[in-house]
């Protein structure tokens, strides 16, 4: 039998690698997205993250994905194809900044 085990993901948001602080208690993000924005992204990403994990779970368990996950990861995927994407080249400090 196989054994799984657990582990543990820190995801730290990348406005909070790059920002700066500016006095005791205040942090400044210049030149970045907005709030919606990156709350979308944000989500966006966590989500992507639980998918692997799930993904990663069922194959360790030779267990076939859930239905819901199938159909939810296809209709993310053609939303995807319709949208801009980052070289995979790109720095992270340009990927968050805003376009204006």
């Amino acid at each position: 039998t196989a054994s799984i085990s657990s582990c543990s993901l820190v995801i730290v948001p990348q406005a909070n690698l790059i920002s700066k602080v500016k006095g005791k208690s205040s942090i400044q993000y210049h030149g970045q997205i907005d709030k919606e924005r990156g709350e979308q992204l944000y989500d966006y990403f966590c989500s992507y993250i639980q998918g692997l994990l799930l993904e990663g779970q069922c194959k360790a368990r030779s267990e076939d994905l859930p239905e819901w996950y199938t159909k939810r990861k296809i209709f993310l995927e053609q939303q995807q194809q319709n949208k801009k994407s980052y070289s995979p080249s790109t720095p992270p400090d340009e990927m968050f900044r805003d376009a204006s």
